[in-house]
């Protein structure tokens, strides 16, 4: 019988400890950052080089940026924007299997909200720069230009490749 009375005691114990516990509560503060995206605007996606002969030294064209594309980009205002870019290779259209493969060096340029030509500054792919702040929006002009080298022997034919240029936060 006492095993039984202690027995409950204990219980009744548990259960005023159970239910005499406290409620506590923590107050947390919740952020959000909202970011514009980056957009890309061009009138033009082809950067061409014309028809060239042929000749039995190497070649070197030069497309001054100026004359080649230009590119809006708007992003955030107070976010510098990554850009980066490669040398490419144009490889000869008619034939996959040709090693026959022209080298394009890529001059990139900004000249920040202005839209023409005016105090261009060379981009180095992998850095960061800060776009132009314009009715609340991040402005940058891009201009794309190049170096197109051609050995005495390539072969005669179309070539493309891809230039890929990418802008990120």
């Amino acid at each position: 019988m006492k095993k039984i009375n202690l027995l409950v005691f204990l219980v009744f114990l548990l259960i005023q400890n159970l239910s005499g516990q406290n409620n506590e509560s923590a107050n947390v503060q919740v952020k959000a950052s909202l970011i514009r995206g980056i957009s890309v605007i061009s009138q033009n996606n082809v950067l061409d080089f014309g028809e060239i002969i042929l000749s039995n030294s190497p070649v070197t064209l030069n497309k001054p940026p100026q004359e080649g594309l230009r590119f809006k980009i708007f992003s955030h205002p107070d976010k510098p924007v990554l850009i980066n870019f490669d040398v490419i290779q144009l490889k000869l259209e008619s034939n996959n299997n040709s090693t026959s493969n022209l080298i394009f060096i890529p001059k990139v340029f900004h000249t920040g909200i202005n839209s023409e030509f005016v105090d261009p500054v060379e981009i180095t792919p992998g850095v960061y720069y800060q776009p132009d702040a314009q009715a609340g929006e991040g402005i940058m002009n891009l201009w794309v230009g190049g170096t197109l080298q051609i050995n005495q022997d390539n072969l005669h034919g179309d070539y493309s490749g891809a230039l890929v240029i990418t802008i990120a936060y």
